[in-house]
């Protein structure tokens, strides 16, 4: 038996070491097979991005292709509106003016009918220009280990290519001074006729140089001009279209600007009605919470009289019979007392529940007639609005149609102009003999003074350009000025109206509060005294508390709060300063208020006409500092995050070196171990 345990233990002990010899094979097996598995994962990982990038770059094909197809389309219908206009001018104003509006409605629909497009492809480029960011963080994130992954191939390269320079300057390095002049005396006169016949061709192809110019100015000239005139009606029809595409983007926003207005009204009167019916309710449950804690203690109270007086009623029965008498008077008279107080409390609260009924249809009444009123002056001014709207889409249906006239007349002169100095030159260069032809290849002054005189005529007709361009953009800008200043007038109406229905409310408000505080003020001002001597004390022991527990993340908040209260005390005071004045001051205050608005808005629109080149000015240099800003926090958000990859190798590195001293520890004997220790 002895001899199989230990025969057993030797084998134990040959397994062990055994063991312990294989585990560095094993382990530096497992690293070569990470090493590959790692090999694989990026190789794998840069077939996918080179996946990816064809993707993309087909994607960008693609929608090369639709932006194409779309501008395409786009100048097509442009060509067709043009026809459009065109074939109606010579009909009568009314079917103008319909085809007019039916080309508005036309547009309307189509730009309705892009916005989704335009949506999705924005959004498709939202993702698009994430998923490049992302791509780019990654790449940058892997060209350092890309770098020292390829530094030795690059250094093997350079090593090789240095080699080669070496072995190829060897090769042609130069031969013996003798056998080298031998050979220049030999090639000498072949170099000179090679030199002599190049500065002859030099020569004469100068000649021809300088008989050509004049001719080849006159063609550059003429192919500058009517590139020009080629691109000048596309221009003036963008320009149009801009103009249009404006004015119609405008006449949206002022839509889309008043009806968010009116839902802002309406939402600001919804939040308002929220408020006041959250405040009643919460007054309502706490007048029900005190009335049922008062009949609570009163029921506390009769439990307690009853038990004492069973007690009484235990002792002999004369005292009892006395005790009884004496009690009877003051019980009859609670139970009276508590009956009146009920039917008070019930009289009270029915008619507390008529007040507000009473209240309620007052307001809904006020809310209707309100809405009424609104809707009555709407339907008032329409007419009004419509009228305005369609003078000013006439008026600028005429200033379109003059302005296009004028180019008409200003093109067709401008043909006429170029055909008569067409057929001057043609019979100009008719007249010409071979000698006059000479002698204005010898007068380059002749042909200076006449680009000059071209060049002065070049600048008057753009200075010309630029004028009408300025008159044009100043007329824009003060039709502009003109619609804003009566939008802003309609909304100070409209600000006016609202400010004195709110006043016309403030006061029926008061006065319904004025009607509730005059009944019995004294027990109510007691009342509201008592509660809120309470509210404070509980206030104070809470925060007591909450101050004894407190960290300093606490102590922050309730610093916080505590001035939060303080504000909505301050508010609180200046509302019972105002609701307690008279109504000749609160007119008085109302007035200095809308004269120093008037005042500030006069300042404002003031400030606004005399303000535009300076306001441009401002914006160029703000978006110039913004666009700078942004260049130095996009730095300086690199800068970090280079730190924090470098940081994050680190982690790493520390992390693998831990690993490496774990698993060394892991091989270590039991002896060695015990050495260490």
């Amino acid at each position: 038996m002895a001899a199989e345990v230990y025969l057993l233990w030797l084998l134990a002990v040959l397994q062990s070491k055994e063991s312990r010899r294989e585990t560095p094979q094993k382990e530096s097996r497992k690293e070569r097979e990470e090493q590959k598995s790692e090999s694989k994962e990026r190789e794998t990982a840069e077939s996918e991005r080179e996946r990816e990038n064809q993707q993309k770059r087909a994607e960008e094909r693609e929608d090369r292709r639709k932006r194409a197809e779309e501008r395409e389309n786009r100048r097509k219908r442009a060509e067709e509106r043009e026809t459009a206009e065109r074939e109606q001018k010579s009909e009568r104003p009314k079917s103008r003016k319909r085809a007019e509006e039916q080309r508005e409605r036309t547009a309307e629909r189509e730009q309705k009918s892009e916005r989704p497009q335009k949506e999705s492809r924005r959004e498709r480029e939202t993702a698009e220009r994430e998923q490049r960011r992302d791509r780019r963080r990654e790449q940058k994130s892997e060209r350092p280990r890309k770098r020292a992954e390829e530094r030795p191939q690059k250094r093997a390269e350079e090593r090789e290519t240095a080699e080669r320079e070496q072995k190829r300057a060897e090769r042609e390095r130069p031969q013996r001074p003798r056998e080298q002049k031998r050979e220049q005396k030999s090639e000498r006169p072949e170099r000179e006729q090679k030199e002599s016949r190049r500065a002859e061709e030099r020569e004469t192809a100068e000649r021809e140089q300088k008989r050509e110019r004049p001719q080849k100015r006159a063609e550059e000239r003429e192919t500058a001009e009517r590139e020009q005139k080629r691109e000048r009606p596309q221009k003036e029809r963008e320009e149009r279209e801009t103009a249009e595409r404006e004015q119609r983007e405008r006449e949206r926003d002022k839509t889309q600007k008043e009806s968010r207005r009116e839902r802002e009204t309406a939402e600001r009167e919804q939040k308002k009605r929220e408020r006041t019916a959250e405040r009643e309710q919460k007054e309502r449950e706490q007048k029900r919470e005190r009335d049922t804690a008062e009949e609570r203690a009163e029921e506390r109270e009769t439990p307690q009289k009853e038990s004492k007086e069973e007690r009484e009623r235990e002792t002999p029965q004369k005292e009892q019979k006395n005790r009884a008498e004496e009690r009877e008077t003051p019980r009859r008279r609670r139970d009276a007392e508590r009956e009146q107080k009920e039917s008070k409390r019930e009289r009270d609260r029915r008619r507390r529940e008529q007040r507000e009924r009473e209240r309620d249809r007052r307001k809904r009444a006020e809310e209707e007639r309100e809405t009424a009123e609104r809707k009555r002056a709407e339907e008032r001014e329409r007419p009004q609005r419509e009228e305005r709207a369609e003078r000013e889409r006439e008026r600028e249906t005429a200033e379109r149609e003059q302005k296009r006239e004028r180019q008409k007349r200003g093109d067709r002169r401008k043909r006429a102009e170029e055909r008569e100095t067409t057929a001057e030159r043609e019979q100009k260069r008719e007249r010409e003999t071979p000698q006059t032809r000479k002698r204005a290849e010898e007068t380059p002054q002749k042909e200076s003074r006449r680009e000059r005189d071209t060049a002065e005529r070049e600048q008057k007709r753009e200075k010309r350009a630029a004028e009408r361009r300025e008159r044009d953009t100043r007329k824009r800008a003060e039709r502009e000025q003109r619609e804003t200043h009566r939008r802003k007038a309609e909304e100070q109406r409209a600000e006016e109206r609202e400010r004195r229905r709110r006043e016309q409310k403030r006061e029926r408000d008061r006065a319904e509060k004025r009607a509730e505080e005059s009944e019995r003020p004294q027990r109510r001002e007691q009342r509201e005294r008592d509660t809120a001597g309470r509210e404070q004390k509980r206030a104070r022991h809470r925060r007591k508390r909450a101050e004894e527990s407190e960290t300093p993340q606490k102590e922050s908040r309730r610093e916080r709060d505590t001035a939060g209260r303080e504000q909505k005390r301050a508010r609180h005071r200046r509302k019972r300063a105002e609701e307690s004045e008279t109504p000749q001051e609160e007119s008085r205050r109302e007035r200095d208020t809308a004269g120093r608005e008037r005042d500030t808005a006069g300042r404002e629109q003031k400030r606004a006409r005399h303000a535009g080149e300076q306001k441009r000015e401002r914006d160029t240099a703000g978006r110039e500092r913004d666009r700078r800003e942004r260049d130095t926090a996009g730095r300086e958000r690199d800068t970090a995050g280079r730190e924090r990859d470098t940081a994050g190798r680190e982690r790493d590195t520390a992390g693998r070196e831990r690993d490496t001293a774990g698993r060394e520890r892991d091989r270590e004997t039991p002896q060695k171990k015990r050495k260490r220790a």
